[in-house]
């Protein structure tokens, strides 16, 4: 299959897409990761004309001929070319699927500094993930000139959201904190994945805005997503951080995972 040069993903980042996690014949969230394409699709006006079980077809086909135990698939859906300009004619859609070998790390650990810039709130597209990705593509490559891994991404108010490429927990006093999801935040699926093993494990979680102050003083801070599922923070900005209860999580939330 060609995809027109005039296709509106590459002319105006006019499409959505999911970043999926694969190990063996299994694919992470597939559920999960297939309604939010869904739901996204159905908010930008996208045709969402391919089945479920052909595009997991397709996923499993490509995971028999990688080598690697490890892969990322990505799904990318575009508006059809529909001539010049932001208008466009119909919802006509193209789906490409992609995968990658990976190395899959148990027990990652990042380094954090904070975003050069505040991030306007704008309303829910910051709860889809589209292909408009130049803001992050930039604050993410400027921490990491200096050293880092990612940028924590605050709003106007200067109340913490996410990353560039992953939410946010902090574990303080025992109850585990994470930022809401209203607007601004994306409603990851490693997120939801580990509210729901936190809870089975009887931990308390609380979704609430958070501040730099207590990100400074929390205990301990981790950030999750698709691809590298629980990353442990060790440093933001100078400050060394804990690590010893959210090390012990990985494991087990990974085994829980790929239960």
């Amino acid at each position: 299959m060609l995809i027109s040069a005039r296709d509106r993903g590459y002319l105006l980042g006019d499409g959505i897409f999911e970043t999926i996690l694969c190990y063996h014949n299994k694919v992470i969230a597939w559920d999960s990761h297939w309604h939010r394409l869904q739901k996204s699709a159905l908010w930008y006006d996208l045709d969402m004309v391919y089945a479920k079980e052909e595009v997991l077809s397709v996923i499993m086909e490509l995971m028999s001929k990688t080598p690697q135990a490890w892969a990322v698939v990505r799904l990318t859906l575009t508006r059809a070319n529909s001539g010049r300009g932001l208008n466009y004619e119909n919802s006509k859609s193209n789906l490409l699927i992609t995968l990658e070998g990976h190395e899959f790390k148990d027990r990652s650990v990042v380094k954090l500094t904070w975003a050069a810039e505040a991030r306007s709130a704008g309303g829910k597209e910051w709860s889809h993930k589209a292909l408009q990705m130049a803001p992050m593509v930039r604050w993410r490559n400027i921490v990491r000139q200096k050293g880092f891994d990612d940028a924590i991404v605050y709003d106007l108010e200067g109340r913490v959201l996410e990353t560039t490429a992953a939410n946010i927990f902090i574990l303080k006093d025992d109850v585990l904190c994470t930022p809401p999801l209203q607007g601004s935040v994306l409603p990851g699926t490693t997120r939801a994945e580990f509210i729901s093993f936190a809870q089975s494990e009887g931990i308390k979680v609380v979704e609430k805005f958070l501040t730099r102050e207590e990100l400074d003083d929390s205990c301990e801070v981790f950030v999750c997503n698709a691809v590298n599922l629980i990353s442990v923070v060790e440093l933001i900005d100078e400050q060394s951080l804990q690590k010893k209860r959210i090390s012990n999580w990985q494991k087990e939330f990974n085994k829980w995972l790929f239960a």
